[in-house]
């Protein structure tokens, strides 16, 4: 019995370890994602006060928002790329947005980075270590030379979606990617663009995408 009781209270131990994150507070592996113990509104409890939008507050802003279904956006409207609020291995990101429903049940992530296309290979390399080789790949156009990228995982509890202008397997330095462009107005100048990453709880997909959200990343799901 002595030991019983211990590891109940051992598991009591970790889920409150799990439910007291706090948005900045704690940096998020979204490698150990765990959809069953994460509690999105008790997250970002102190994320969304009036105080963190001042400009001389480091905190980030959450905007908290319904949709009609009875679900609840987080959406941040104030952040800073220097952040740290979520890792996959070696990689960070400075964002985190969420949907879940009104009792905290996470749905969907998307988390933001800034990546050179270096780096993003590793993050691409570092999924597929843990999730396998991707399941689908798609590109859509930027401009004439230049594509949107998006490769998706379909794993056991969840949807992976990794979404960049550069293309993830590649491991080529942007140099080189532009040295292939003919067209000087359509190279990429910004060495670091906007690396998106989904995790969506796979039991909740169908209702993900009926979402009509054009707000922030959510639309890049689809």
């Amino acid at each position: 019995m002595k030991y019983l009781a211990v590891y109940f209270y051992m598991i009591f131990f970790c889920s409150c370890l799990t439910n007291n994150q706090e948005y900045q507070k704690n940096i998020i592996d979204l490698k150990k994602l765990d959809f069953n113990t994460f509690n999105t509104e008790d997250f970002y409890r102190n994320s969304n006060k009036d105080e963190n939008l001042k400009i001389s507050n480091n905190n980030q802003y959450v905007e908290i928002s319904d949709f009609d279904n009875g679900w609840v956006e987080f959406q941040i409207k104030k952040s800073s790329n220097n952040n740290i609020v979520a890792k996959f291995d070696s990689i960070n990101f400075s964002t985190l947005n969420a949907i879940a429903s009104k009792d905290g049940k996470l749905k969907i992530i998307n988390a933001e980075t800034y990546l050179k296309p270096e780096r993003l290979n590793k993050l691409y390399l570092n999924i597929k270590g843990v999730y396998g080789k991707e399941t689908k790949t798609d590109s859509s156009d930027y401009n004439k030379y230049v594509h949107i990228y998006t490769y998706t995982w379909d794993v056991k509890d969840r949807i992976i979606k990794l979404i960049s202008i550069f293309d993830p397997r590649s491991s080529e330095n942007l140099e080189k990617i532009n040295a292939k462009i003919p067209d000087q107005d359509s190279k990429i100048v910004n060495e670091r663009p906007k690396t998106i990453l989904f995790v969506c709880n796979k039991e909740s997909l169908k209702d993900v995408l009926k979402l009509n959200n054009t707000d922030n990343n959510w639309a890049k799901f689809k």
